[in-house]
C-alpha cells in the first residue's frame, strides 16, 4: 500500500497554491487539477522528463514538460510512475501530498 506524506507547510499554506520549495523539489512529478475533469501532470526532474518522453505514452502530447488528462488517465499515470519508483506530488484543494 502506498502512503502519502503531507507537509505541515502545505497544510498551512494559503489557497493560492504557493508552497515551500523545500518539499516540491523532492518530487519527480506534480499532479494538479486544472479544470473540471482536466488534470495536469508536470515533470519536475530531468529523470522524470526523460521517462515521460521515452517510456510513458500519454494520451495527449507533452508540452513544456507537462500534459493534460482525465482522472482515469491521472490514476493510471500515478500507478505506472510509482511502479517505476518515481515520487509524485499531488496538489489538492487543501494540502499537498507526496506518494
Amino acid at each position: 500500500m502506498n502512503h502519502s506524506v503531507v507537509s505541515f507547510q502545505a497544510r498551512t499554506a494559503s489557497r493560492s497554491t504557493h508552497f515551500s520549495t523545500q518539499f516540491t523539489t523532492a518530487a519527480d512529478f506534480r499532479i494538479q487539477k486544472k479544470a473540471e475533469r482536466i488534470w495536469e501532470i508536470s515533470a519536475l526532474s530531468d529523470r522524470a522528463l526523460k521517462w515521460l518522453n521515452t517510456e510513458y505514452r500519454p494520451d495527449s502530447p507533452v508540452r513544456n514538460d507537462a500534459f493534460r488528462t482525465c482522472l482515469t488517465g491521472a490514476n493510471r499515470f500515478m500507478r505506472n510512475a510509482r511502479d517505476e519508483g518515481y515520487r509524485i506530488e499531488y496538489v489538492g484543494p487543501l494540502s499537498v501530498s507526496y506518494f
